[in-house]
């Protein structure tokens, strides 16, 4: 469960590619499926050089993007052609793995390849990702730096020491028969629990997977800081009401109304806060929300995330760590996901947050009153009470 290392060798990569054919092979033919006019190659030149739009919509990607990523993962991730498939393809097999559920066939019908050759391309794919990941996932501000979405915002600016947010997301695994008590979560389906960290522009700062299902969140955030999860003096991340309330980790208050459906419809039906716990617990809830958003659009984008797939437990860890540097870097090198990031913040919203804090399995409890993270506490939500009477025409909520 220790964060793989980037710098890992190309032994691993021939590990894990007999590994996959190993154990996918009795399933599927490894002979090519030719029913395509076009070999893969060709497929994907007609792509370079067709409609954008078509090309974005095959890739996830827009063409410089795409340039962008062929260029990082040669120079820097170690990514190499081979006789018979160029990086550009080795890419694209990779990204339509990811978008079609993690279907090998239908890929190798597309690219006209076997189950062994796509299964190399797409390993070697994560590898390269992998070597570049601390390049991409970072946090974004300084430590002495408030973030954009906080100062510039009346209703977050009492945030000021928040560096982002903080949950864990379970994604579909599939583990041998023995394992699958231990990796069947609270909602009955298998999965493993992916911690993750979020800056405030929906990229990842931190993540920690391969935790089984039934892991409580409180014991993967200890394990993600023993594994180098860190976070600067005087700064924090807002979590929900299953961590505990540190001076890095701001929670909401307990037993106070805080899930962001339940308060828009009190406020919907004009019942503001009536305090400052539930004035508090508004904004953070809605500033936290980011979490929620970023996982949200992370698995829509690459929907092999959502479904889950067959590949053995050990790439399915890798390819969370994979495709979070991708995410990172479409963030950083593409806008072509501007207007679909713009409805998906708004159907999560909507959704609001799917964790009812009775459903947490932690054992935390409310902190005493005399400790600094309390009073950190206590001070923002009466500084942000203090502003919001004095403000009571405007109603900033």
């Amino acid at each position: 469960m220790a964060s793989p290392n980037p710098d890992d060798d190309s032994d691993i990569e021939l590990a894990l590619m007999a590994y996959i054919v190993s154990c996918l092979a009795p399933k599927y033919d490894t002979e090519p499926a030719h029913n395509s006019g076009l070999t893969g190659e060709a497929y994907v030149n007609s792509l370079i050089t067709g409609n954008p739009r078509t090309f974005y919509e095959a890739m996830g990607m827009s063409l410089p993007a795409f340039n962008k990523l062929c260029e990082v993962l040669s120079e820097k991730g170690g990514l190499r052609a081979t006789l018979a498939i160029s990086i550009q393809e080795q890419i694209a097999i990779f990204t339509h793995v990811c978008k079609v559920e993690g279907r090998l066939r239908t890929n190798g019908r597309r690219f006209i390849h076997s189950l062994d050759t796509l299964s190399s391309c797409v390993v070697k794919v994560i590898m390269a990702l992998m070597r570049v990941s601390n390049l991409y996932i970072q946090t974004r501000v300084a430590a002495d730096e408030i973030p954009f979405e906080v100062h510039s915002n009346p209703l977050y600016q009492f945030f000021e020491g928040a560096l982002g947010a903080i949950d864990g997301s379970h994604i579909p695994a599939t583990v041998p028969e023995a394992d699958t008590q231990r990796f069947r979560n609270r909602k009955g389906f298998i999965s493993q629990n992916v911690f993750a960290a979020c800056n405030f522009d929906m990229t990842f700062c931190f993540i920690h997977a391969g935790w089984e299902g039934s892991a409580h969140d409180g014991r993967v955030l200890k394990d993600a800081m023993e594994k180098g999860f860190t976070i600067p003096a005087r700064r924090y991340y807002l979590a929900d009401a299953g961590y505990p309330l540190t001076l890095q980790f701001l929670t909401p208050y307990r037993g106070v109304r805080y899930h962001l459906k339940e308060q828009v419809e009190a406020i919907n039906s004009g019942i503001l806060p009536q305090n400052k716990e539930e004035l508090f617990n508004l904004r953070h809830a809605k500033l936290r929300n980011v979490i929620e958003r970023v996982f949200g659009a992370f698995k829509h984008k690459f929907p092999i995330l959502h479904y889950g797939s067959q590949y053995p437990f050990l790439i399915q860890v890798y390819l969370v760590y994979a495709l979070a540097t991708l995410w990172n870097f479409l963030k950083m090198f593409d806008n072509g996901d501007e207007e679909y990031e713009d409805e998906e913040e708004e159907e999560e919203e909507e959704n609001s947050i799917d964790v009812d804090e009775h459903e947490v399995h932690v054992d935390v409890r409310e902190v005493d009153v005399h400790t600094e993270a309390w009073r950190q506490r206590e001070k923002i939500a009466t500084d942000m009470w203090v502003a919001y009477e004095h403000d009571a025409r405007r109603r900033l909520y």
